[in-house]
């Protein structure tokens, strides 16, 4: 299966891609990451930068679940959206509630 690094060396989100994940979904501190629909999502995000003409059920066929967990947790990890270190039974879930 592919993964985004052999996909697209830029990882993290931009601030458009952010606010597309907002009106899509809702605010980013109350987004359930653990629906595939939003993690096909957020990989789409990610991939568009170099593939502009790929669509969110091309790259849901790219990924098991295995390396889209892990994507993704770097995903949004680059992006800023989880801590850089793992914290104690971090997985991919909801992001953490802005200050």
């Amino acid at each position: 299966m592919a993964n985004l690094v052999e996909i697209s060396p830029k990882k993290a989100l931009s601030l458009n891609d952010l606010a597309d994940l907002e009106e899509r979904y809702g605010a980013i501190d109350q987004i359930d990451f653990n629906k595939f629909t939003v993690l096909r999502y957020v990989l789409w995000l990610a991939i568009r930068k170099n593939e502009p003409e790929v669509d969110e059920r091309e790259v849901g066929e790219r990924f098991d679940i295995r390396s889209m967990q892990e994507t993704v947790t770097k995903v949004l990890r680059d992006s800023g959206l989880l801590p850089e270190e793992p914290t104690d039974g971090e997985q991919v879930g909801k992001a953490p509630s802005r200050a």
